[in-house]
């Protein structure tokens, strides 16, 4: 039987591609050269439906294992989902020609409101007392996807090196994998995995060193140089993880979590 599809999340689907169509119509001169107007909308249309039925199985998820009122949607939530949707319109350009000056500054100030925003909507659940589980999962999401298609935008416009396409697949990969070697019956340990405050550090360098290689301001020689001393600690974190969780060692207990 399929889940019935709640009204918050029909109506965040719609007012969300209502808002992608405006900014097409509106900002249709910063998107790129003619004809880009239709891939920009299916990238970041694609995007923002990724992130709304991530958000309704969350949900869903939550409901079932008597989560204290996950169905509700706080402020800090709703401000994790604004910036869902600033992601979902950089998302746009992944698939758009490379557009001109304007579109990328355009896209560097949206990811940047994006970058900074991940910060206010963690402390104002805190500072409000309205911590979730939804809003602390949608947000683990949100940084994920943020750092797969701005990298996949950077990379397009060679702003970034090709291989920091490595770190930008490496969280689905690393989710995917898991998926598969807990499907096959192989030795999975997640008891071991911690909070680790390194990798809530690293994220965030990410996030900068992603923001401003958008612009175009900063030389190509200095944004593919400090990319790829950047990606180096999150990929050997991701490394040491991933030892952790299948290796049938004893010393896991100092394992680290990688979504802190």
């Amino acid at each position: 039987m399929t889940p019935r599809v709640g009204r918050t999340t029909i109506s965040l689907a719609c007012v969300g591609v209502g808002a992608i169509t405006g900014v097409v119509v509106g900002a249709g001169s910063y998107i790129g050269s003619n004809g880009s107007a239709a891939s920009f909308a299916a990238g970041a249309g694609g995007a923002w439906i990724f992130l709304v039925a991530t958000f309704a199985r969350l949900r869903r998820e939550l409901s079932a294992i008597g989560e204290n009122g996950p169905a509700r949607v706080t402020i800090p939530t709703a401000v994790t989902l604004a910036r869902g949707f600033l992601v979902a319109l950089v998302a746009g350009w992944a698939l758009a020609p490379v557009p001109d000056a304007g579109g990328r500054w355009l896209a560097g100030a949206l990811y940047t409101v994006a970058v900074l925003a991940d910060l206010a909507d963690g402390a104002l659940a805190r500072r409000t007392a309205r911590v979730t589980a939804l809003g602390a999962k949608l947000d683990v999401t949100t940084d994920a996807l943020g750092l797969f298609v701005a990298p996949l935008v950077g990379v397009r416009w060679g702003r970034l090196p090709p291989w920091y396409l490595a770190l930008a697949l490496a969280y689905p990969a690393f989710r995917a994998a898991l998926r598969i070697r807990r499907a096959r019956r192989l030795p999975l340990f997640p008891e071991r995995l911690k909070r680790d405050p390194r990798a809530r550090f690293f994220a965030g360098v990410q996030m900068g060193v992603v923001a401003a290689s958008l612009f175009p301001v900063l030389p190509r020689a200095l944004t593919w140089t400090a990319a790829t001393l950047a990606m180096l600690p999150t990929l050997a974190l991701f490394a040491g993880e991933w030892r952790l969780v299948t290796s049938p060692a004893r010393d896991g207990a100092g394992a680290q979590r990688l979504d802190a």
